[in-house]
């Protein structure tokens, strides 16, 4: 033998005992076969070549590769074999070969003519790298995913700044102000419109996994069948629903709201799949993964779950469709019938929650959606904010911080008109500034979690904390809590944090609880 550039080389003239030679092709672990230069015809295969493609020996040999459909591109065959025969060798040729069910394998090819021009054969070797390649599908798709999410959720979070002060200005005109008929209808048309727009946001958010969930111990075959006469009025009368679902479930950890946001998006999805009719099928299970099983899941990992199947019979998807189809505003509806949010939506709501979604579609052949979510015991009471009462007439002193000028001139108005006294500051430096000068004669801390300047929301609180350890503090952002900062623990919208957009009046509500040091009732 000899060494050249890193590659082991048969020297031709040491013979190799033919009893030697078949020994070690039937127990080579790479798929090995013999076939004739100028046809391709097979005059011998190992196991491993029979395991991958799912032939028996009868079935190959005496065939050629042609015949056996093993090249979903015959153009690549023939320029491999043209290689060959022109005395080239091909080495980890990456292509598609197709096994005897049809489906087609990604694999390093490499072929080598061996003995005398006469008697010459061709060694085909093939190496499966299907999961390897899928396993890169995944995770590019899955880095895109993840960037895609991340500008989603920056967007919604600087147009929910934007929606807090629209709505909030025409709160407090409808509250206030005295307008002829035309004029309020133009306003609740406005207060409406913007309602919309926060709910568009809030899909936003959930794609990005920064939605804010309000979890509990949830049984989820009771919401499949609780939601089941709204999801039949969502298909129609040519759609029929069927459940089946497992006994003996186990419970999950979840926001329900969130999870009906689920069903009823796989519901939509498919009566948008199915426009003369069908059978609209959700399945409930208990899926356990182990260390063998995960690499049929490239997304999941180990451990029990609970699996939600939601299979139609519609008209499929093609493989380009599917590799977009949980990207935001991706849609193959036509203009005006829907943002293409639902099925990104569905995507995110799943990964907030600590679980995936699997798809899998053919054109003609409907589609069958999978969603696992972990099975979980931890639970986190709820929180009942106190119900609305009369405007306080109080003279706390607050500190609001907020970065936006619109917003924080929102704010300061709403909270003098409820009989508070008002500091405001533009970013953290300005409210150390204020606090010093004040010398820290506040009540509440009033402030927006992400600033400039260096100084965010958490670094605030808590340096005037350490000078003023009773001093009360609400956070404010456009993202859920749990996905701000590590360690913030103990926030509850409506309660110690508000995010945006909020109306004025849990604006007041939050500020009078958080001063008067209610005490929280869990649900």
């Amino acid at each position: 033998m000899s060494v050249d550039s890193g590659r082991v080389q048969v020297d031709a003239s040491l013979p190799i005992p033919d009893q030697l030679f078949r020994r070690v092709f039937f127990a080579s672990p790479v798929c090995l076969g013999l076939c004739t230069v100028q046809e391709g015809r097979f005059v011998e295969v190992n196991d491993k070549f029979l395991e991958l493609l799912d032939y028996s020996r009868a079935e190959v040999l005496g065939r050629t590769d042609l015949e056996l459909g093993l090249w979903p591109d015959p153009a690549v065959r023939a320029r491999l074999f043209e290689t060959v025969v022109a005395g080239g060798a091909v080495l980890d040729f990456e292509c598609g070969i197709r096994t005897k069910s049809g489906a087609v394998r990604q694999a390093l090819v490499s072929l080598q003519r061996l003995g005398p021009e006469a008697e010459s054969c061709l060694v085909f070797l093939t190496h499966d790298i299907s999961e390897r390649v899928r396993a890169e599908q995944q995770r590019r798709t899955a880095e895109k995913m993840e960037a895609v999410g991340n500008l989603a959720a920056g967007f919604a979070h600087d147009f929910n700044n934007i929606l807090t002060v629209v709505q909030g200005y025409t709160g407090l005109l409808l509250s206030h102000g005295r307008f002829d008929p035309q004029t309020r209808r133009s306003l609740q048309q406005v207060a409406q419109a913007a309602e919309r727009a926060a709910a568009l946001t809030r899909q936003l958010l959930a794609f990005g996994r920064r939605q804010a969930m309000r979890p509990r111990t949830v049984d989820l075959n009771n919401l499949v069948q609780e939601l089941a006469d709204r999801l039949q009025v969502l298909l129609g009368e040519d759609i029929r629903l069927r459940l089946e679902l497992s006994d003996g479930l186990p419970r999950i950890h979840a926001d329900p709201a969130m999870l009906e946001q689920v069903l009823v998006n796989l519901t939509m999805n498919a009566r948008d799949a199915m426009p003369q009719g069908g059978q609209f099928t959700l399945k409930s299970s208990v899926v356990i993964i182990d260390a063998e099983s995960i690499r049929q899941h490239t997304e999941g990992r180990t451990g029990q779950f609970v699996c939600l199947t939601a299979a139609d019979t519609g008209c499929g998807m093609d493989a380009a469709t599917l590799n977009h189809i949980f990207e935001p505003f991706f849609t193959t509806k036509d203009v005006g019938k829907g943002p293409g949010l639902g099925l990104a939506t569905v995507y995110g709501i799943v990964k907030q929650h600590g679980g995936w979604t699997e798809v899998t579609s053919q054109r003609g052949q409907g589609t069958t959606f999978r969603v696992f979510l972990p099975v979980q015991s931890a639970q986190t009471p709820a929180a009942t904010p106190l119900p609305a009462r009369p405007a306080a007439t109080s003279k706390h002193r607050i500190l609001l911080v907020e970065d936006e000028p619109p917003l924080r001139s929102l704010v300061h108005s709403i909270l003098e008109r409820h009989g508070y006294q008002v500091t405001e500051a533009a970013n953290g430096v300005e409210a150390l500034r204020l606090w010093d000068q004040h010398q820290g004669q506040f009540d509440l801390l009033l402030t927006d979690m992400v600033m400039p300047e260096g100084i965010s929301g958490r670094e605030l609180a808590a340096r005037l904390k350490a000078q003023k350890p009773d001093l009360k503090v609400i956070y404010t952002s456009g993202y859920t809590p749990d996905l701000l900062e590590p360690g913030l623990e103990g926030l509850c919208d409506g309660v110690n944090y508000l995010q945006k957009p909020y109306r004025p009046q849990l604006l007041t509500q939050t500020v009078r609880a958080c001063l008067e040091g209610a005490q929280l009732v869990p649900n």
